[in-house]
């Protein structure tokens, strides 16, 4: 796939962002079958965050698309011990999907379309989805912000979906 629009389109991530998209696999397909997801309104990706030892990681993939055609990414969370929790590790993953997700529809020229994003951290979800502004004192405004600035300006309508995770087992979601 080396040379394809959509790796060119990775490439063109600006360098303070490609923290998030640090480990990527992209599709065979050049993100063919996500785009017609995406332009039906029905696309779907995932995302997960955790921590352990002070480490953070995420990773992110779309859902519902045929297994060779998906992209997934895994990146560790940037930040100071301090910072390194699994909120701001959810929000690595979500931006990580915000950012292919843009990729693929530079490639594919997507003027119009809709993706939903799914997962099991609450407070990401309304952090990225919310009607209030983070403040400078929010944790991860950093991060905060920047996802809202890049499905702002996106072509296509994001909305979100709670899923239960491993935390949310015997609880109704």
């Amino acid at each position: 796939r080396e040379g394809s629009p959509l790796v060119d389109a990775v490439r063109r991530t600006p360098k303070a962002l490609r923290w998030a998209i640090e480990r990527c696999n992209l599709p065979k397909d050049h993100g063919k079958a996500i785009a017609e997801q995406i332009i039906k309104g029905e696309g779907k990706c995932m995302s997960d965050g955790s921590t352990k030892d002070g480490l953070g990681t995420s990773a992110a993939l779309p859902v519902g698309i045929d297994e060779e055609d998906i992209y997934w990414v895994q990146n560790r969370t940037p930040g100071n011990n301090a910072d390194i929790h699994s909120y701001r590790s959810e929000l690595a993953g979500i931006l990580a999907n915000v950012i292919i997700v843009k990729c693929i529809a530079d490639t594919h020229q997507i003027q119009d379309g809709a993706m939903t994003i799914a997962c099991d951290n609450e407070s990401a979800l309304w952090a990225c989805f919310g009607d209030d502004d983070p403040s400078a004192g929010d944790p991860s405004h950093d991060i905060i912000k920047v996802i809202r600035h890049a499905m702002k300006n996106s072509t296509i309508k994001w909305t979100h979906k709670h899923v239960r995770g491993h935390q949310d087992r015997g609880q109704e979601v």
